[in-house]
């Protein structure tokens, strides 16, 4: 043997002691360590890292957050968890811990990461113009639909809602400024899917914000040149929430609300609409024209307005027929002519409650991850006085919402995801009144109607009757206001009489997506195949609802007292399938 194989031989052999003695000295001195993982809100962790520093030692928590390690005396191990902060923990003669892990803002996807038109993107390389709206922002704002609640939310975007009624209340979106090519509306991305142009928030706003992740909105040409042309609007991407590795993770929310107008302009009252067209048939007069003569009120007339009274205290003493009690009672009889109305704050001062439920729940394994949402949103109008009869005029809107977003590993490289989502919503509106075909304008009607009337046209609901007109007693009219306004019919009459028409409404959007990671090839690189089925369908039903109406007068033998006549019943009119609608559409992709 040579000097130089009896060195390698011994260098050998004093590896081996070494080793030996390491492994020795490691578990003779070796303790073992015990505890649990949570966060700040007392959450288990389940899958933490725990792992020794510096070396290739180390476990994971279990489902409860726990674990149990064997280290040496004078170790560090360092605890860590996706989203949180790593904690380091020296070892001393202390064997169970019990750790809290401080949530990572700085991890958080949406501070760092922005969903743009070709993927994700780290928010610092990011040239192009792009809001980012978390799902959490938006839920803060308790409002019917996702356009409402993306308003203030990031700049550069404008919105106009045409009505507020319940089921009806879409926002229109701008995004900076209206542009004239291709529309003006942006255009809407679900999970990678384009919305159809026809109807850009049908989607949108069908969804319960709790199942949203986040919205990114793209602003000027160079965020959303890879859409082109349908892209020159502006894009909002809605991202949907997944799962994450975790036990399940269950989150029951519930936001209650009501709704009220924010300002009702104010109408001259009776009285005041008297000493005005007086001034008017004065102003004719004087120049010559007296055929608005009869249009005059008298001082009398004007002290009855004034104070709600049929008969001045003089013209009840002049009445020879009636005995002291009857002229008392009479005397402090409320008006049936001579009233003073608001109408516009009589039926749009009601208070609408609002209610949204929602219950979800996520987490996952190596292999597979869930999100599962359930969502119930109910909205009522700001009607007034619209029970009468069973008329129930007032607007309702209720949603029911779920979704189910699956991420599989099926094989190595290979993942599969699958999103369903649906809603169904029931929304009951008034009909358009006088004009069924004039569904759009049914309100423009109702304020046109207050408006060209006088404030006493009718009543309204005297002693729980409806009354739409006046009547006479042997072809005499009691009515004393026949000729200068005071007809009998009320703009809430026209309300209660036009019936309602239900609208359902059914969405379905799934997407299935094979994801092949081919970052074996180069980091980064990978490819998909995506298949997208999306459908609506909408059914209309109309209703009338025949109420009892009255014709009222005074009774000439004891004026105190109000004479009612009708209230017939007809049947319950109905018509179906009323702007019935539905489309469908299919979408394929593949891209590397």
């Amino acid at each position: 043997m040579n000097i130089h194989s009896f060195r390698r031989l011994t260098a050998y052999f004093l590896a081996i002691l070494l080793t030996a003695f390491t492994n020795l000295t490691w578990c003779q001195g070796s303790v073992q360590i015990q505890g649990t993982v949570k966060s700040r809100s007392n959450e288990p962790l389940s899958g933490a890292s725990i792992k020794v520093a510096g070396q290739d030692v180390g476990t994971t928590t279990n489902s409860l957050g726990q674990f149990s390690l064997k280290v040496a005396p004078g170790s560090t191990i360092e605890i860590s968890f996706i989203g949180y902060e790593t904690r380091s923990i020296r070892v001393g003669s202390k064997t169970e811990f019990n750790v809290v892990l401080e949530e990572n803002v700085s991890s958080n996807q949406l501070s760092n990461v922005v969903v743009i038109g070709y993927g994700r993107q780290k928010s610092p390389t990011v040239t192009g113009a792009v809001g980012t709206i978390s799902g959490k922002d938006l839920v803060q704002t308790p409002v019917a639909n996702i356009t409402n609640m993306l308003v203030g939310r990031t700049s550069g975007v404008s919105a106009v809602q045409v009505t507020g009624e319940p089921g009806l209340n879409t926002t229109t979106i701008r995004i900076r400024g209206v542009a004239t090519l291709n529309g003006q509306d942006p255009l809407i991305v679900i999970d990678g899917i384009q919305q159809p142009a026809e109807q850009p928030y049908l989607l949108l706003n069908a969804m319960d914000p709790n199942e949203v992740e986040s919205i990114s909105v793209l602003k000027d040409a160079t965020a959303t040149a890879v859409y082109g042309i349908r892209g020159a609007n502006g894009v909002i991407i809605v991202t949907t929430r997944r799962g994450r590795l975790n036990r399940p993770q269950f989150s029951f929310s519930v936001n209650q609300g009501f709704t009220k107008a924010a300002s009702l302009f104010e109408t001259v009252n009776s009285h005041d609409f008297g000493v005005l067209r007086n001034e008017a048939v004065a102003n004719a007069q004087a120049a010559g024209n007296s055929s608005f003569n009869n249009l005059l009120f008298s001082a009398d007339e004007l002290w009855k307005f004034q104070n709600n009274r049929d008969y001045t205290p003089a013209e009840v003493d002049a009445m020879t027929n009636l005995t002291a009690a009857q002229k008392e009672a009479l005397k402090n009889s409320p008006a049936l002519y001579y009233t003073s109305h608001n109408y516009y704050k009589e039926q749009f001062s009601g208070t609408g409650r609002q209610a949204q439920y929602n219950l979800n729940v996520s987490g996952g394994t190596e292999k597979v991850k869930y999100f599962t949402s359930l969502g119930y949103f109910q909205q009522e109008g700001i009607l007034s006085n619209t029970s009468y009869g069973g008329s129930e005029t007032n607007p309702k809107f209720q949603r029911y919402n779920f979704r189910t977003n699956f991420d599989i590993d099926v094989i190595k490289n290979f993942q599969l995801s699958f999103n369903l989502g649906g809603q169904s919503s029931v929304s009951k509106v008034p009909s358009a009144g006088n004009s069924s075909s004039d569904f759009a304008n049914r309100y423009q009607a109702i304020i046109q109607n207050i408006l060209e009337n006088s404030p006493f046209t009718g009543p309204g609901i005297v002693d729980g009757h409806l009354v739409t007109s006046f009547i006479g007693v042997g072809g005499d009219p009691t009515n004393p206001l026949g000729v200068k306004g005071g007809t009998g019919y009320t703009p809430l009459a026209q309300l209660l009489t036009a019936g309602t028409r239900t609208m359902y409404t059914t969405t379905l959007n799934s997407v299935v997506t094979l994801k092949h990671n081919m970052s074996y090839i180069t980091k980064g690189l990978e490819s998909h195949f995506r298949v997208a089925y999306d459908d609506s369908y909408l059914k209309g039903f109309a209703q009338t609802n025949s109420i009892p109406q009255f014709s009222a007068m005074r009774d000439p033998s004891n004026p105190a007292n109000i004479i009612y006549i009708g209230g017939q019943v007809n049947p319950t009119s109905t018509t179906d399938n009323t702007g019935n609608g539905s489309w469908r559409k299919i979408y394929l992709e593949g891209a590397i």
